[in-house]
C-alpha cells in the first residue's frame, strides 16, 4: 500500500498509484486523477519508474496535462530521459505559459531548462538558465540548487574558463552531500578532477 498526503494533511491509502489514478478517470474526476499524479510523479521517476509515470500521464487528457505546469515539468523529464529532446521545449514552453506566477514551477522549469540545453550542447543557454534557477531560488539546499551549480560548473569547463570551474562545483558537492545526491556530488567531483589536471 501507498501513503498519499492531500494538501490539508489527511493521508490516504491507496494499493497502488497507478490502480488510483485509473479509478479517479474513470469515475471522470479528472482533475483529482491529475493532483495525484502531480503530487506522486517525482518520487517514482527518481525511482526509475518512467513507465509508470508515463503510463499516468497517458491515462489524462492532454489539455489538462498542458494546463498545469508540475504535470508539464513531468512530461518534459520523461521525455528527456527516454532522449526524446526535440519534444521537451514544447512542455518546458506549455509549463511557462501556465506557472507564471507559481515560483516553485518557474524554478522546476528553469533547471530542466538547463538540463534540456545541457543536452543539447548549448552552453551559453544552460549557463543563463542555471542562473535562473538560483535567482529563483530560496538559499536553501535543494535539488534545483544543486543541478545549477553543477552546470556553472561543468559550462565553464567546457567554454575553457577553468579558473570559473571551481566556486561552483564546490558549491555542488557541498550541496550534493548535505541532501544525498550521490549522483550530483560525483558528476562534480569528477569534473573538479578535469579541471585540476588542466
Amino acid at each position: 500500500a501507498v501513503d498519499v498526503v492531500a494538501d490539508d494533511g489527511s493521508r490516504t491509502e491507496v494499493g497502488a498509484i497507478g490502480d488510483a489514478v485509473a479509478h479517479h478517470v474513470a469515475a471522470g474526476d479528472i482533475h483529482e486523477a491529475a493532483d495525484l499524479v502531480a503530487r506522486c510523479w517525482n518520487e517514482w521517476f527518481n525511482a526509475g519508474r518512467l513507465g509508470s509515470v508515463a503510463a499516468w500521464l497517458d491515462l489524462l487528457p492532454d489539455p489538462l496535462v498542458r494546463a498545469d505546469p508540475r504535470l508539464c515539468v513531468a512530461r518534459a523529464w520523461l521525455l528527456l530521459d527516454l532522449g526524446r529532446l526535440d519534444e521537451v521545449d514544447r512542455w518546458i514552453t506549455a509549463g511557462d505559459a501556465v506557472g507564471a506566477g507559481d515560483l516553485p514551477a518557474q524554478r522546476d522549469l528553469a533547471v530542466l531548462r538547463a538540463t534540456h540545453r545541457f543536452k543539447i550542447g548549448d552552453l551559453g543557454s544552460t549557463r543563463m538558465a542555471a542562473r535562473r534557477v538560483l535567482e529563483l531560488d530560496d538559499g536553501a539546499v535543494s535539488f534545483a540548487a544543486t543541478v545549477a551549480y553543477l552546470q556553472l560548473g561543468i559550462t565553464a569547463f567546457w567554454c575553457g574558463d577553468v579558473t570559473a570551474v571551481t566556486r561552483p562545483l564546490a558549491e555542488a558537492v557541498r550541496m550534493a552531500r548535505r541532501s544525498g545526491n550521490v549522483l550530483a556530488e560525483t558528476y562534480a567531483i569528477g569534473y573538479l578532477a578535469l579541471a585540476a589536471a588542466e
